[in-house]
């Protein structure tokens, strides 16, 4: 199925009556709609992601600077993890003297934290795996900000829904939660600030190149 589909009225965006007072204002097309074309409109921003992932090799508190599609992540103590941009990834790793550099295309992912910084890749949402609304989405605030929360129905391969909560100005996700098992990541810290050096985003030193 392809995105036009999904945003189609009787699409598989459709979404089944609800009783919630607070839910539906907008509805899923409009939420999609600002999930795959938002980025446009993202500020220039610092701040704390916490991921919960025991098997990360990295630290789970982080500091990260972004500006839309470039990010840098540095652990608390300022220690340089990840440089990306649309062109590079720099990857610092526990058990290497080197970094890794990754050359690819817009939609690479590859890094630390990656999956709680990047965009979904858009052609995802044609699939099945946490893509399909259970319910309308809720008006909230995190941190001060509106957002969309939004509950995605699970693959088959998968035991349970997946909790989103995205700007609702930008579609920025700034936490995932499992029904199952809890909180996945969270941005516990965000300031919107008016310039960021290009700098913060480059990184000229020697790499493993892939």
């Amino acid at each position: 199925m392809d995105l036009h589909t999904l945003l189609a009225p009787g699409g598989r965006s459709k979404l089944r009556r609800s009783n919630h007072t607070r839910t539906n204002v907008g509805g899923w097309p409009v939420v999609l709609q600002t999930l795959l074309n938002g980025q446009a409109e993202e500020p220039m921003m610092v701040g704390t992601l916490v991921v919960n992932r025991p098997d990360h090799p990295w630290p789970s508190e982080v500091r990260v600077s972004k500006s839309q599609e470039k990010y840098r992540v540095e652990s608390m103590a300022g220690e340089l993890l990840t440089v990306h941009t649309p062109d590079r990834t720099v990857v610092f790793r526990p058990d290497q003297e080197l970094p890794d550099q990754f050359d690819h295309g817009p939609w690479g992912v590859v890094g630390t934290h990656s999956g709680a910084i990047e965009r979904r890749d858009p052609y995802d949402w044609t699939l099945d795996d946490f893509t399909v609304p259970t319910k309308p989405p809720v008006q909230v605030q995190f941190l001060g900000l509106p957002a969309w929360e939004i509950e995605l129905a699970p693959p088959h391969s998968k035991p349970a829904p997946l909790v989103m909560i995205v700007d609702a100005t930008h579609g920025m996700t700034y936490a995932e939660r499992s029904l199952r098992y809890g909180d996945l990541y969270s941005w516990t810290n965000i300031q919107v600030v008016e310039a960021m050096s290009d700098e913060l985003f480059e990184y000229s030193g020697p790499t493993h190149s892939h």
